[in-house]
């Protein structure tokens, strides 16, 4: 059986969890500014930054997604709540968390033990963010290149392993955009089917500027697809910063704004119409706010822009997330947004 006669669902969202490999390396070349996993006896396995305490995270927390060891409970659910899961204090939970990764099931680290786990869940393939979302953000942006390269190799390494059942997504750094066409090239090559980007451009850039260019391009070019998910920022804006601030509960309910400034910079100003088939994923943003949104781009997009009829209307640059539109006929104008 592969994957095209299969007829397990594919999960279209999940996550690696790195393993030490991704980090082996970069404390010699970058000193305490670089992350490095780190074991602490009797309280688990920490990604830390010796220059960036804060950055300290327990690996167990990156594995308990979903998580649920309590299978005979009923699932709770709730009006306006999500699905509940396992207690944190849960004697297995807890042994996460302070065993490490030896207490961790081989197949979140080790692509070839993975298709044990995906056959208890009843899936196909999974496509892979990454788990360790700081590696779009790090200050030193030679060591966040560096990373990045290692996350590429081993994430490469994994799908290999997998046989065709991972399928990972290369991060690029961004930041640099002359070296995020150098890795582009470089993870075409090693077979990589897709790539994901930060949810917004780095601080004082914008997605749309000249600089991207070739990067969109080759990757219309080579019909990658560019993945954008929550909480892989590039850097906390002011405004979100502020949010925050003010409440947390506000901040948390707005979540899909920062991709709302991304889906301008693409959809309006340019890159969607010099690259009609280059395809955007938007990912765990959720779609509900999408209709209205879009409604109000396109009144502002007609305002501001009257006249300009090079660059196609917002709503021709969206593929909602549901099934219907995915059947969508041949003859349909091309479009390139598609969120979940």
């Amino acid at each position: 059986m592969t994957l095209l006669n299969d007829p397990r669902p594919i999960s279209a969202d999940s996550h690696a969890l790195e393993g030490p490999e991704v980090f082996e390396g970069l404390a010699e070349r970058f000193g305490d500014d670089a992350p490095r996993v780190v074991h602490n006896e009797g309280k688990g396995d920490f990604i830390t930054i010796p220059n960036n305490a804060k950055r300290t995270r327990n690996v167990a927390v990156m594995a308990l997604a979903g998580t649920r060891l309590d299978y005979k409970t009923p699932l709770p659910r709730e009006h306006a709540s999500k699905p509940g899961a396992g207690s944190i204090n849960d004697p297995e939970i807890q042994a996460y968390f302070t065993g490490g990764y030896a207490a961790m099931r081989p197949g979140l680290t080790d692509g070839s033990r993975r298709p044990d786990d995906q056959d208890i869940d009843g899936v196909s393939a999974e496509v892979l963010y990454p788990g360790w979302f700081a590696m779009f953000n790090l200050p030193d942006l030679d060591l966040l290149v560096a990373l990045q390269q290692n996350y590429n190799n081993w994430m490469h390494n994994q799908q290999v392993a997998s046989k065709g059942r991972l399928v990972g997504l290369a991060a690029l750094p961004v930041q640099r955009p002359d070296a995020a066409v150098v890795e582009l090239e470089r993870v075409i090559k090693l077979g990589f089917k897709g790539v994901v980007l930060p949810s917004n451009a780095p601080e004082g850039r914008r997605y749309c500027d000249e600089e991207y260019e070739p990067m969109w391009a080759r990757l219309e070019e080579a019909k990658i697809p560019v993945g954008f998910h929550v909480a892989c920022w590039s850097h906390v804006p002011e405004w979100q910063k502020a949010m925050a601030k003010r409440d947390s509960i506000v901040q948390y309910a707005g979540s899909p704004t920062l991709i709302h400034d991304t889906m301008v910079e693409l959809m309006v100003r340019g890159v969607c119409a010099k690259h009609p088939n280059l395809k955007f994923v938007l990912a765990e943003f959720n779609a509900g706010w999408v209709a209205h949104w879009l409604d109000k781009v396109q009144q502002g997009w007609a305002r501001d822009l009257p006249g300009i009829r090079r660059a196609p209307n917002p709503s021709t640059c969206w593929i909602s997330g549901n099934a219907s539109s995915s059947r969508r006929s041949r003859t349909t104008p091309p479009r390139c947004i598609r969120a979940r």
